[in-house]
């Protein structure tokens, strides 16, 4: 009888752990954004949103990550087939690189920035996203330049010819 009531409250302990996890699950809202970009029929923008929750809820996306998609979907021709696609299961592997490059560019474009002293703009996360040695660039310009940020934009430019 001993056993049996230990298999009872352990029954009792899941089902518990099942409806908070059922009230986590529900409690989580996509953006609007999100929302919108989900297109096509009922069933398929069912299940985009379901596959989107189930990636927030992981934790295999943050929710300024997937914001982060949202606004370069924005600016693709077809930014609901291109969230999709980025989001999809088979491209899944190749979009967190793709997360993971990005957070490194944000992260040097920001050092860079730090060391111009100005803020990041386009110009700068472009110069990160294409040439591997910008920090140095970045270093040259602070010690060497009396204009920074036009010494800055010069060594990049010209960084084939040197």
């Amino acid at each position: 009888m001993n056993t049996a009531s230990g298999f009872g409250s352990l029954a009792l302990d899941r089902l518990k752990d099942k409806q908070q996890s059922a009230e986590r699950v529900s409690s989580i809202e996509l953006p609007l954004a999100v929302e919108r970009l989900n297109t096509g029929s009922d069933f398929w923008v069912k299940a985009k949103r379901n596959r989107y929750l189930k990636l927030l809820r992981d934790g295999e996306i943050t929710l300024n990550e997937m914001m982060m998609l949202v606004e370069m979907a924005k600016t693709r021709r077809n930014p609901a087939g291109w969230f999709a696609n980025v989001m999809s299961k088979a491209k899944w592997t190749r979009t967190t690189d793709f997360l993971k490059k990005c957070r490194e560019v944000y992260r040097k474009a920001d050092e860079v920035a730090q060391r111009l002293n100005t803020s990041v703009n386009g110009f700068i996360i472009k110069q990160t996203w294409h040439h591997s040695e910008v920090l140095q660039y970045a270093i040259q310009a602070q010690e060497l330049a009396t204009n920074k940020l036009k010494y800055f934009a010069w060594l990049c430019t010209h960084s084939e010819a040197l």
